[in-house]
């Protein structure tokens, strides 16, 4: 009889962010995109130049870059100090009011209250249970201002499993020849998390094979959560066109508010 794991990975983040994953999957490939991201967020959580941007889990900042481009100040956590220092380095280069600290997002807050907060990327639910995830909830209500609004961008659970990928594979041409990614996806049932394994595959032929997990929360789930740290009005939208959130859409963007 096959053992039930009710246990999801912990701590894979440690090992497999790297310079290769952000040049893979953290910058833009398409500028499009990233300036409808930016126009959906500065309306959506009411920001105007001058203002206060939380980015947790901000990565290489290539969000949040973007918000300062456009007079922002900005404020970003990742745990990942190899990621900080790059997005440090660049906001220096462009002169922009972005800062950056590695650091843990289920403890750190923000040293001043922010006017508005973000979590992008599937940044959100990669802790092993609950508790871990709504404390990093917890923070970002902590490092916003009364009446801020916080959003999160996370896969729509409902779309992924009803259209369940189990193997994903990406290439992509550079200047020192292809990568290439396998990612093998498996849906953990019993402790309610995406497994997957990634084999990423260096130009010189060279592998690494790194494990991730995610929580498999609902909308609704996800929502009860924010509500749990000390959200308020919770909104779900299915992507930056602002259109309610349904199962055609892949990702699920929750934005709530801290009460005034």
């Amino acid at each position: 009889m096959n053992e039930v794991t009710r246990e999801p990975r912990a701590n894979w983040w440690e090992t497999l962010y790297d310079d290769a994953i952000a040049d893979l999957f953290l910058t833009r490939q398409s500028e499009d995109a990233l300036a409808r991201e930016i126009r959906f967020l500065m309306r959506m959580l009411d920001l105007k130049p001058g203002d206060l941007l939380f980015d947790q889990c901000c990565g290489i900042g290539t969000q949040s870059l973007a918000l300062a481009a456009e007079g922002l100040r900005v404020i970003g956590v990742d745990q990942c100090a190899r990621y900080t220092e790059r997005a440090r380095a660049k906001a220096e280069e462009l002169g922009l009011a972005a800062r950056f600290e590695a650091a843990d997002a289920t403890r750190f807050r923000s040293p001043e209250p922010c006017h508005a907060g973000v979590n992008w990327g599937t940044s959100f639910g990669n802790g092993p249970n609950d508790e871990t995830n709504l404390a990093m909830a917890r923070r970002a209500f902590e490092s916003l201002r009364p009446g801020a609004a916080y959003a999160v961008e996370f896969p729509n659970m409902a779309h992924l499993i009803a259209h369940f990928q189990p193997v994903m594979v990406r290439r992509r041409a550079t200047t020192e020849g292809e990568w290439l990614v396998l990612r093998e996806s498996t849906l953990n049932l019993a402790c309610g998390s995406l497994d997957q394994v990634w084999t990423i595959v260096h130009p010189d032929g060279s592998r690494r094979t790194n494990p991730s997990s995610v929580r498999l929360y609902l909308p609704s789930q996800l929502a009860e959560l924010l509500a749990a740290a000390g959200f308020g009005d919770v909104q779900l939208f299915g992507g930056t066109d602002g259109d309610p959130l349904d199962m055609g859409h892949a990702r699920c963007i929750c934005i709530a508010r801290r009460p005034l």
